[in-house]
């Protein structure tokens, strides 16, 4: 009898642990969910002192558990426009899509047909320090992450932009600060110089990039464009003669513009064997919080309006004689002598030469 109580408390304890871990598996750091499931839409979150520096949002037509190549991929107009608009915020949301596909990844045999499944990934960026103007009373030796935008120093007129740091600083060096939107393609050249700490290596990776005719990235001795496929790992040991790498984005004069470019960088041990990805080693997943299309996301706290104040203006009475008048100026006069008069009336009442006569009597 007590093996069989315990036995079920024990069923009834694996259910709720079972049930709550379905719960936790709402908020997961990559996601896909097909058509028929209630909560497809998706929300971003990388929190208060967060920012999303990597999104992927993929759709199209098969399943989430169909074999990777009976896929067929694709997005929206809708879907691509919230993916490149989540760049850099602290959290977004991801509608499931209306409309058909129309931008295909992978061939053409799913396009114009409705979306069937949504996957979804995204990576978190937590700097110190963002630095889109260039600020010399601000160091990066204050921050351990930083944020820099590569043409940062253009706005007060010096020449390059200068980075030293701590030992173990890192961070992320975009083309411009609307990522993945195009950058301008008026001609310029912008330079970052960092600094190595002694005794360390500078490890530098390209995310993504995507340039325009003629543009160029330089760092160090490597020159990429867009013909040159996002480098996973540079390395740049110091010596004696060698304590800092340069990079140089230039935007030629018969540039189209471009998506642009995300570079990662470290200073590591200069034995660091590792070969993976630095955006890898500094971003973060987030969670993925899924919900039905039906549920309303709450909007901001927003200020009580202030009650407006009003005034009110007495009627204006109309006189034919002044109305006749020819010329703004003589209707100005004869309401103003109107106005004269009519206080002047007043006045008699009071004490006008019926008031005399009244005191004259007394007398």
């Amino acid at each position: 009898m007590f093996l069989m109580g315990f036995c079920s408390v024990s069923r009834i304890l694996f259910i709720i642990l079972t049930l709550g871990n379905l719960v936790r598996s709402q908020s997961i750091k990559e996601s896909c969910v097909n058509s028929t499931l209630p909560n497809k839409s998706a929300r971003f979150d990388c929190g208060n002192n967060g920012m999303i520096a990597f999104a992927d949002v993929k759709s199209g037509t098969g399943s989430c558990f169909s074999a990777e190549g009976s896929r067929c991929y694709g997005l929206t107009p809708q879907l691509l426009v919230s993916k490149l608009n989540c760049y850099w915020k602290r959290n977004c949301t991801i509608e499931w899509p209306d409309g058909p596909l129309l931008l295909m990844e992978n061939g053409d045999s799913c396009i114009g047909h409705k979306p069937e499944f949504l996957e979804l990934k995204y990576k978190c960026f937590r700097p110190d320090l963002i630095i889109k103007e260039y600020t010399p009373d601000i160091r990066a030796s204050e921050a351990s992450t930083v944020m820099i935008d590569i043409c940062s120093h253009l706005a007060n007129k010096k020449d390059q932009y200068e980075l030293t740091g701590k030992p173990n600083l890192s961070g992320i060096i975009r083309s411009h600060a609307i990522y993945p939107w195009d950058y301008s393609s008026s001609n310029r050249t912008c330079i970052v110089n960092i600094y190595w700490p002694q005794r360390r290596m500078l490890v530098v990776s390209v995310q993504d990039i995507e340039l325009g005719e003629g543009d160029y990235l330089q760092i160090g001795n490597h020159t990429i464009d867009d013909e040159t496929p996002s480098m996973k790992r540079l390395e740049f040991r110091g010596s004696d003669s060698q304590f800092n790498t340069m990079l140089n984005f230039t935007v030629g004069r018969d540039s189209n513009g471009g998506k642009g470019f995300v570079v990662c960088f470290k200073f590591t041990d200069v034995d660091d064997k590792n070969d993976h990805s630095v955006c890898d080693d500094i971003t973060a997943g987030g969670n993925i919080i899924h919900f039905s299309d039906k549920t309303t996301i709450p909007s901001p706290i927003l200020a009580p309006e202030q009650p407006t104040k009003t005034t009110t203006v007495a009627p204006v009475t109309l006189n034919k004689k002044c109305e006749k008048k020819k010329t703004p100026k003589k209707k100005k006069r004869c309401y103003d002598k109107l106005n004269r008069t009519n206080g002047g009336r007043k006045k008699k009442k009071n004490g006008g030469k019926k008031g005399k006569k009244r005191k004259n009597r007394k007398e």
